[in-house]
């Protein structure tokens, strides 16, 4: 597919920004919706995954885990929209939004 060749041609892309994102998360004292790690890698990054890039990456690593989801307003779309909450898998979080470090 499309994307393999790219994660071949680009070797090492997405462990550097999924190890911004564990930054991110270390320094934050909650959990983080998908909509707002992708708006901090937006300030480090050139070219940063999607949200569903950043989904799938991070459900399959061991260093996060899923905390909720959260409603995310947008200027792009009419209607809010649902996203995931991932935090660190070593931290306890409350398990209600705004999701806080215990």
């Amino acid at each position: 597919s499309r994307i393999e060749g790219w994660c071949l041609k680009m070797p090492g892309v997405r462990s550097r920004w999924v190890n911004h994102i564990h930054n991110i998360l270390s320094a934050s004292n909650r959990g983080l919706g998908v909509n707002e790690i992708r708006g901090n890698l937006f300030n480090q990054l050139r070219d940063p995954p999607s949200a569903r890039q950043i989904t799938s990456n991070l459900k399959i690593d061991k260093r996060f885990k899923v905390l909720g989801k959260t409603i995310a307003g947008s200027l792009l779309r009419a209607k809010s929209h649902e996203v995931t909450v991932f935090g660190l898998a070593d931290r306890n979080y409350d398990d209600q939004d705004p999701f806080r470090q215990r």
